[in-house]
């Protein structure tokens, strides 16, 4: 009785699966469509334009020292840059910078060996970091 019911929901769950990659599959073909008719790009609006590349106008905004650091991010609100850094000798953590007040930091120790990856939430009120060590801390920022 159990094999048989165990049966049914395999056939019924491949159903599904195969329901899946149907609508995959119609979807790529549907993007491939677009893709073939894509606009092309509009003529440039005057020949001194066209003849100019486009410049980026930047300028910094500020210079943060860190140690042995491979990753940061950035909030989607402006107002924190997390930096994952070496603290100490065995010591990793987060460098979490205010981008309101670039003099209001905070360095959270977290990790033995370097962190690999910084996210931060989309409401800045969380910070997860990953290590080499293998491990996710997820820290409670003090900006909020």
């Amino acid at each position: 009785m159990e094999v048989a019911k165990l049966k049914l929901q395999h056939a019924a769950l491949q159903l599904e699966c195969d329901k899946h990659k149907n609508r995959v599959m119609e979807l790529l073909e549907e993007n491939s469509m677009l893709k073939s008719m894509a606009l092309p790009p509009p003529p440039p609006s005057s020949p001194q334009s066209a003849a100019r590349p486009a410049t980026w106008a930047y300028a910094k905004f500020a210079s943060i020292v860190c140690s042995d650091s491979r990753v940061c991010a950035i909030s989607l609100r402006g107002d924190l840059l997390g930096v994952g850094t070496k603290l100490g000798p065995d010591s990793h953590g987060l460098l979490q910078v205010s981008l309101l007040d670039i003099q209001h930091r905070a360095s959270i120790p977290l990790h033995r060996l370097a962190i690999r990856d910084v996210a931060v939430s989309t409401d800045s009120k969380y910070v997860a970091t990953t290590a080499m060590d293998g491990k996710l801390h997820i820290v409670r920022t003090s900006m909020t």
